[in-house]
């Protein structure tokens, strides 16, 4: 197994709780990932694609690692979900910026919000198929946790996940 992830920090975190059971290795998705062609089975990517500028070419790049019939498995914030908060128009691609409040501090984060049709587009055009999507309904233990975000994400979708396959052949 091998964890990548841009932030020192959290490469020093990975290592520290995963030990020998992962390869952490430190490495930006904005650019070509350090490991051969064909190298992996699976490639698990979860709530980031949306943080990456040029999410066809980080799809690409999975595309180069996966042994062909490999599979993504990717999550990301609904489009919807995005467009509600935010407004205009849910067609736009553009990159957003929201500020995280946690433990006194505050943190600019920035991500990309796109519409359903650009993000599945991206990920054919990278030579996946889209083998499966699933809009995701809140575990009923956050009910009890945080009710009003429980109660909200049973109305509007928060977060959407797809299974990629890389076809064993190119399909047209």
């Amino acid at each position: 197994m091998v964890a990548v992830d841009d932030s020192a920090a959290m490469i020093d975190l990975a290592r520290r709780r995963l030990g020998a059971r992962a390869e952490v290795v430190q490495a930006d998705l904005n650019h070509p990932l350090p490991f051969d062609a064909s190298s992996f089975d699976l490639v698990l990517c979860a709530l980031v694609i949306h943080h990456v500028p040029d999410r066809a070419a980080c799809l690409r790049e999975f595309n180069r690692l996966l042994r062909p019939g490999g599979h993504v498995v990717l999550s990301t914030h609904h489009p919807t979900a995005d467009w509600l908060r935010k407004g205009g128009s849910y067609f736009d691609v553009k990159e957003e910026e929201d500020t995280w409040h946690r433990d006194e501090a505050s943190y600019r984060v920035r991500f990309w919000r796109e519409p359903l049709t650009s993000l599945c587009a991206a990920m054919t055009e990278s030579g996946f198929l889209v083998e499966r999507l699933v809009e995701l309904l809140p575990a009923p233990s956050m009910r009890e946790h945080s009710p009003d975000h429980w109660e909200k994400l049973q109305r509007e979708p928060g977060f959407i996940a797809f299974r990629l396959l890389k076809p064993a052949a190119p399909h047209a």
